[in-house]
């Protein structure tokens, strides 16, 4: 009896199964590669011009997160300019690193062939001399088109927010204070005045190219803001203290 021999080959099922796995693999390697042109253009986008502003930016909001109310030293903050307290970090000629109180200032500078965000630290002395005209250490930070600040402030009175173009709690000269105004003693935690603003909007303008455009960021601050929790749960409690004297 004569020998047969089957022919062996791959079933429909098995065609089939294989050409699913292959279309998987290629959905894979096609997403990979999308993805990984996407992030190129993402980083081709981050020019040399939009680097420097973030990175400014960064700075900016480092500096305003850690400052802090400071006798002698206020937040004085106007549209191009804004000054308050700060930890100034230097490093002594024996490379220790040292830290000293003082104030930092970032505003529009428009002395140079080209308008720039500048940082200028002054110590603590040349802070607290409000007629000085002695310049501290000056940073040019980025090549920008325009700045401008808002800051976030509480109306006690109207129990209301609102963004202000102006900021300045410094203290008046003794000679302009009323008499008997002046405060004395411990003052009421509900009755502390707010030297530091809750929050700092910043809008920066820069050319990148031919294109202008513009970077926002908002940052608040932690010291304002746990002061003004803390002083509304005061008169809060306050309030409700009255109250259940009134009802007794």
């Amino acid at each position: 009896m004569p020998r047969t021999h089957k022919t062996k080959g791959f079933t429909l099922v098995e065609l089939m199964l294989v050409a699913v796995l292959l279309g998987i693999v290629g959905l894979a390697i096609v997403a990979t590669f999308a993805g990984g042109l996407k992030i190129f253009d993402r980083m081709e986008s981050y020019t040399a011009a939009k680097t420097d502003v973030l990175l400014s930016m960064e700075k900016m909001e480092k500096d305003l997160r850690s400052t802090f109310p400071v006798k002698g030293v206020g937040f004085i903050g106007e549209a191009k300019k804004m000054t308050f307290p700060a930890i100034l970090r230097t490093v002594s000629a024996k490379g220790q690193a040292e830290e000293s109180l003082g104030s930092v200032s970032y505003y529009l500078d428009n002395a140079g062939d080209v308008r720039a965000l500048s940082r200028e630290e002054r110590t603590y002395i040349q802070a607290v001399q409000k007629g000085s005209s002695e310049h501290g250490d000056i940073a040019v930070l980025a090549p920008i088109e325009d700045l401008n600040f808002q800051y976030f402030s509480y109306d006690p009175e109207a129990e209301t927010y609102s963004w202000v173009n102006l900021w300045d709690k410094s203290e008046p000269k003794e000679d302009q204070k009323e008499e008997g105004k002046a405060p004395k003693g411990v003052i009421a935690l509900e009755n502390r005045p707010e030297d530091i603003p809750l929050g700092v909007r910043i809008k920066i303008s820069y050319r990148d190219g031919d294109k202008t455009l513009t970077l926002n960021r908002t940052v608040f601050i932690k010291t304002a803001v746990s002061l003004n929790l803390a002083k509304k749960k005061a008169k809060a409690e306050k309030h409700n203290s009255k109250k259940v004297e009134s009802e007794q």
